[in-house]
């Protein structure tokens, strides 16, 4: 108890001594500043003025110089009338701008005067005008008003005999307003003094009255602190004009203004002072248990992470040396920790994509059988046989399943890309029961299509994947439960809005996935579509959803706009350009104009038997030799026996014993006809670089027949090159 006591009144006295010994030379060097800063600001205010004064000068020299050159101005002066004189002067002195205007004849005899207005005495004037001093230029004191005044000779004649015909003199006041500018170039009061007297100044009255009566202030003493009106200022006086010495220029700075924060400045170094002696006798009661507890929870934690427990939580409760290590120790076991969770994450999530994967590869097989004999079928049946309606019904039952393959594929990300005409109602109306079970109870959804919506070109899964994005971050926005809206609608860009997007201005199909969530503000909006940006805690997001649905909607030449108030929800609209051509009309009258039949022998590699019995089936229908191979090794065997008599190969890629890719690889030297079957596959870069033909599973009877004639019919330099 007696060394914290010591300790305490030892800070308390060094703080005090500290704040006291600051506070001392703080204020004095900040004065000491400040005046030398006035100082040098009043010696640059004397040169701008006095450059500001001649430059004055002599525009008023140049212009009494032209007027007394004014023909009309001569012409006057000749007549020697003073009322022709006065009554023909008017339009010359006001063109002249000045505040005093006199013409007088050779001998000094005033013969035209105006004061523009002011009440000044014509015998005071023509005084002036007759003192000794009035042929040069200088200061006039006339009636309590001070001009600067401006004389020059009247001249007539040529150059060689020029005849003096009187004079001209123009005076400009020293007035209020002319101070005011000053004080504006001089950032500070100025006063001008003639003859020890106050003229005019921008001071404060009483201010004024004081500085007439200061005798100690004269031009040539440099800056002086005065004390005018209970205010302290720097002054300088200097003389106004080189060729008078009677008027005088003062140019003040306020000294209490400038150095007004040192006594801010003081109290906050009381304040902070006061701080600190309080602040340091309570770290020297608790400094000893505020040091040695971190301490003891840093080794019981450094323990259990030892241990692997990664879960026990390292108490933070400082700013020194031992609470920065326990914040480093307890980042690195939570990083620790999210890095255990992400690999159980990944794992799942790669088990259950390799699952969903296999599943739906082999569902494609399935479902390609069940379309392909429903075709075949409804081929052999009349149009009145009551088994056609059975067969449209497995067909549609097929095509269902097949967009469960699709949702599967996508979930898995092997989907392989098919660019076809989607009606977005149909995906959406599809999608909603998954939506339901992938969203939850406690959120409501409601979909809202419009009525007659066009078609768009796009990949139907990654159309899927989309709306599966937008819709669980709209989840996410909703942790206590909301309302996500899916509606659809047509709108026209123009070429601004379309210029503004980087699209084609034409009519789009729009997809809006609305949710009433949290909302983002500004700064989140310009960042949304950015990869790896998440509002998400740490481990709840890789930051990646939106970007890949600003990717594959602007792969498919469309744009997103969002619409989002922070407490008001958000609002993601998928734009997708309309599809005007009616592809399966169109695809139909080419089917008509094409023959499917041909006569060409095709090796048919495929594992599934019944897929590859319903290959057969079509192909031999329509005139082809089929022959057949289970797997990889077969189709070489085969190909080796029959080399010389195959037109093409048709393969599956996922085969066991060899791939159909890899055999493709093996037979491209050998023959260019080469045609690869896939619903799926983790090689779809090798396939497109290998440039392949291929065909997506399922498929029907009459897409396989045309799709294996116009690889046929390709010429075969350009199927060798374009395979």
């Amino acid at each position: 108890m007696k060394l914290r006591t010591k300790f305490l009144l030892s800070l308390l006295l060094l703080t005090t001594g500290l704040t006291g010994a600051s506070l001392f030379i703080v204020r004095r060097s900040v004065r000491l500043h400040a005046r030398e800063e006035l100082s040098r600001e009043l010696e640059n205010s004397a040169v701008t003025l006095r450059d500001f004064q001649t430059r004055r000068e002599r525009s008023a020299e140049r212009s009494a110089e032209l007027l007394a050159d004014v023909p009309l101005l001569k012409a006057m002066m000749v007549t020697h009338d003073p009322a022709t004189i006065q009554d023909a002067s008017a339009d010359i002195w006001r063109s002249a701008g000045a505040d005093l205007f006199v013409l007088a004849d050779p001998a000094g005899k005033m013969m035209a005067f105006d004061n523009n207005g002011r009440r000044l005495s014509r015998e005071a004037v023509e005084a002036r005008l007759a003192s000794a001093e009035a042929a040069q230029p200088g200061w006039w004191s006339v009636d309590g008003r001070l001009y600067q005044v401006f004389y020059h000779s009247i001249d007539s004649g040529s150059s060689s005999e020029r005849n003096s015909v009187g004079a001209l003199v123009v005076g400009y006041e020293l007035s209020p307003l002319l101070a005011q500018q000053i004080s504006n170039i001089a950032d500070g009061p100025v006063a001008f003094r003639s003859g020890g007297k106050l003229v005019v100044s921008t001071l404060e009255t009483r201010q004024a009255a004081e500085l007439e009566v200061d005798s100690h202030l004269r031009p040539g003493h440099g800056p002086q602190q005065v004390k005018l009106g209970g205010e302290a200022f720097v002054a300088n006086a200097f003389q106004l004009s080189p060729r008078s010495s009677d008027v005088e220029l003062i140019v003040l700075k306020s000294y209490d203004r400038a150095t007004v924060f040192i006594e801010r400045m003081n109290r906050l170094i009381v304040a902070v002072g006061v701080a600190a002696v309080l602040l340091g006798a309570a770290f020297v009661f608790f400094i000893s248990h505020t040091f040695t507890r971190p301490l003891g929870d840093l080794v019981t934690g450094v323990r259990a992470l030892s241990k692997g427990d990664f879960s026990f939580p390292l108490k933070n409760g400082g700013n020194d040396e031992v609470a920065e290590l326990t914040s480093a120790f307890d980042r690195m076991r939570l990083s620790l920790q999210q890095s255990q969770q992400r690999m159980v994450t990944s794992a799942r999530l790669e088990a259950v994509g390799q699952l969903a994967g296999g599943v739906a590869h082999d569902f494609n097989n399935l479902i390609t059988i069940i379309k392909g004999y429903s075709d075949l079928l409804l081929c052999e049946l009349e149009p009145s046989d009551p088994g056609v309606k059975y067969a449209e019904e497995v067909r549609k039952a097929g095509d269902r399943a097949a967009s469960l393959t699709r949702q599967l594929l996508a979930f898995s990300r092997r989907q392989v890309l098919q660019p076809q005409a989607v009606d977005l109602n149909l995906v959406v109306s599809n999608l909603h029961n998954m939506l339901k079970v992938l969203i939850g109870e406690h959120i409501e959804i409601v979909t809202n299509p419009a009525a007659g919506l066009p078609k768009v070109m796009a990949d139907p899964g990654q159309v899927e994947q989309v709306i599966m994005n937008l819709a669980v971050n709209a989840r996410d926005a909703m942790p206590n439960g909301g309302k996500i809206e899916v509606r659809t609608a047509t709108i026209e860009v123009d070429e601004a809005m379309a210029a503004a997007r980087e699209v084609q201005p034409r009519r789009y199909v729009r997809l809006s996935v609305a949710d009433t969530g949290c909302g983002m503000d500004e700064a989140t909006l310009k960042q949304i579509f950015q990869p790896f940006f998440t509002t998400k805690e740490v481990g709840k997001g890789t930051g990646l959803g939106l970007a890949i649905v600003y990717g594959v909607i602007k792969q498919s030449g469309g744009f997103v706009d969002v619409e989002s108030e922070v407490g008001k929800g958000s609002t993601f609209h998928v734009c997708l350009p309309e599809l005007t051509v009616d592809l399966a009309a169109a695809g139909q009258s080419q089917d008509q104009r094409k023959s499917q039949a041909g006569t060409e022998s095709i090796l048919v590699v495929e594992d599934e038997a019944g897929l590859r019995s319903m290959v057969r089936e079509t192909l031999s229908q329509r005139g082809y030799r089929v022959l057949e191979a289970r797997n990889g090794e077969e189709a070489l065997r085969v190909f080796a026996e029959q080399g010389n008599n195959i037109d093409l190969l048709l393969m599956d890629v996922v085969m066991p014993k060899g791939s159909g890719l890899d055999v493709a690889e093996q037979l491209r030297a050998h023959t260019p006809k080469i045609l690869l079957m896939s619903g799926y596959t983790d090689r779809i870069n090798e396939i497109e670089e290998s440039k392949f033909h291929l065909l997506h599973k399922p498929f029907a009877p009459d897409t396989l027949a045309q799709r294996i004639r116009e690889v046929l019919d390709k010429k075969s330099a350009a199927a060798r090159g374009g395979q």
